[in-house]
């Protein structure tokens, strides 16, 4: 999406807004598409979910997904204080062969290479 119009700092929380908005416009989507291209996959061993205190914005659902897509062969989930992801995550892991390494933040509980 394009916005057009007059770009201003707010005078009360000092954000940058858009007002005087002029025209709106859908475009094609920009971005690129990352890709892992390694020939030897890694694992992940550091990764936290919205479920994570104050840590984490993406779901284990894409978690998975993205390592599935990627090649990896395994994704550790390391929330702080919280195990709620991993039913998903294991769930999906195991539609998709990828295996959730379910580790604890603040106590770290295993490394071993998968494979």
């Amino acid at each position: 999406m394009r916005v057009k119009g007059v770009a201003t700092i707010d005078k009360f929380d000092s954000e940058l807004t858009i007002g005087s908005i002029v025209g709106i416009k859908k475009c094609a989507d920009f971005t690129t598409v990352r890709m892992d291209t390694s020939v030897e996959k890694r694992i992940e061993l550091h990764c936290h979910t919205k479920m994570s205190d104050m840590d984490g914005v993406t779901t284990a659902k894409d978690l998975v997904k993205r390592a599935y897509e990627w090649g990896h062969k395994a994704i550790a989930i390391t929330d702080h204080g919280v195990v709620q992801a991993f039913p998903e995550a294991q769930a999906l892991g195991k539609e998709l062969g990828v295996e959730i390494r379910a580790q604890h933040a603040d106590i770290f509980l295993s490394m071993h290479r998968v494979g």
